[in-house]
Formats: C-alpha cells, sequence, structure tokens
C-alpha cells in the first residue's frame, strides 16, 4: 500500500529515468515490507512524481538541487530494524537516477498510517488483507 510521493527540482529526473526509479524505489519498498515483488505487489505501490520548476531553503530565494521522497505505509507494515536502510536505498535510488544531486539534498520521510485510516473503494484496508493478497499471488 505505500505512497510514495517524489518532489524533485526540475531538470533533475529525466523522463526516461523516471520509470527506472519508480521500479527501484517499488522493488525497496516491498522488500521493507517484507513482501515478494510481483505484479500484484508493484501494482499497490503508489508513485506521484512532481519535478518542481524550484525549490528553496529557508535562507532565501536561492534555488537549491533537491529531492524530497515522502513514503506514507500502514503502521506495523515496515520494522523499525528496516527503516534505516530503506532511507540509504531510496537515497541511493535517486541518486542513480539524477544528475548531479548530492545526499544531502536528498531528504526521505517516512510516514506510518495508523490502521482504519486508509481505505479503498471505501473499504478500511489492513496490514493482513495486504499480506494476504500478496501470499495469494505466490
Amino acid at each position: 500500500m505505500p505512497l510514495c510521493e517524489i518532489t524533485i527540482s526540475q531538470g533533475l529526473l529525466s523522463r526516461k529515468r523516471e520509470e527506472t526509479l519508480i521500479r527501484s524505489i517499488a522493488g525497496h519498498l516491498l522488500e521493507a515490507e517484507g513482501l515478494a515483488a510481483s505484479d500484484i505487489t508493484r501494482d499497490m505501490c503508489s508513485f506521484v512524481i512532481d519535478k518542481n520548476r524550484q525549490m528553496f531553503t529557508g535562507n532565501g530565494i536561492r534555488q537549491r538541487r533537491k529531492a524530497i521522497v515522502k513514503v506514507r505505509f500502514l503502521d506495523g507494515t515496515i520494522a523499525e530494524t528496516s527503516k534505516a536502510k530503506l532511507i540509504r536505498d531510496m537515497t541511493d535510488a535517486i541518486k542513480r537516477a539524477c544528475k548531479s544531486i548530492d545526499d544531502r539534498d536528498i531528504w526521505c520521510i517516512l510516514t506510518p498510517v495508523q490502521n482504519g485510516c486508509f481505505g479503498v473503494a471505501g473499504n478500511s484496508i489492513s496490514p493482513e488483507l495486504i499480506r494476504s493478497i500478496a501470499d495469494a499471488e505466490e
């Protein structure tokens, strides 16, 4: 179920590398959730990419080459011990996909969504339901 929103400075990510980045990050998210990568589980990962014209810091109006990766996931689907690795893997994926970006300009934010606070087609989705769907695919 992860929802990944990537805001990235315009010109850093080509259309050609977008799909590679999405597949890479989807793989890392599924690994962190302990799910095998398949067509079904990859479809459970949703992405929004915003190629922002300009990104600024609080120091004034200076354009930065920056990427911000925000991931929302159901609470309990990613172990605490996996979060640091996931952040490193997503940072590395952004670096591979983008032209000249420093580690310090790649921010990753992981936000758990409480059980009962995410739904599809009017139905509440639980970690158990996601795992049962993934297991049925195997």
